[in-house]
C-alpha cells in the first residue's frame, strides 16, 4: 500500500486524478499525489532518496 510505504515521513493523503469516479483503492498505473501534512515531512523523504540526474528513487 502506498500510504503504508510513505507514512514514516508524516501524516499523508494519497490521491489520483478522477479519484472520486473510479471508486478504486488503487491508483490507475502512472502516478498518484502524496498529500504531506507538513513541508518537513517532504524534506525528510527527499533527505532518503538516491538522485539520479533530475529524478529521485527512494531507497
Amino acid at each position: 500500500e502506498i500510504q503504508a510505504s510513505f507514512r514514516q515521513f508524516g501524516p499523508l493523503v494519497v490521491d489520483w486524478p478522477h479519484k472520486a469516479e473510479s471508486k478504486s483503492y488503487f491508483p490507475p498505473k502512472g502516478y498518484a499525489f502524496l498529500l504531506f501534512q507538513d513541508e518537513m515531512s517532504v524534506q525528510n523523504l527527499i533527505s532518503c532518496c538516491i538522485k539520479d540526474g533530475d529524478k529521485l528513487y527512494l531507497r
